[in-house]
Formats: structure tokens, sequence, C-alpha cells
């Protein structure tokens, strides 16, 4: 990702939706969107293939 805030760009991206919540105290919450789920059976296989692969570096 660039030099934006990571959430903020992936809002930017459209995989999740920045929603302010009133205050006091203001806060931010991020929920992922259609197409921030979408990519979980991605996201699951490269964590596999993570696990598999990096798991130690002194193999």
């Amino acid at each position: 990702m660039g030099s934006k805030q990571p959430l903020v760009e992936l809002a930017s991206l459209d995989l999740v939706v920045r929603k302010v919540m009133d205050g006091p105290p203001l806060r931010v919450q991020y929920e992922l969107t259609g197409h921030g789920y979408a990519l979980r059976p991605a996201l699951d296989e490269l964590t596999r293939w993570a696990e598999a692969h990096l798991s130690s570096s002194s193999e």
C-alpha cells in the first residue's frame, strides 16, 4: 500500500467502510464490505502458504 494509512486506503478501494460514531469520545469503526469479504478465501490460502513456507527462517 502507499503512503496513506492502511485502513483509509482499504476504504478508498471499497474493501472496508469507515463509520464515524458520535462522541464523546468520537470513535471510528471499520467494517468489511462485500468486496472485502470476497477476498477471504484468497487470504486464507495465502495464510496457509505463508505458514507452510515462512514458519521458520532458519530452515
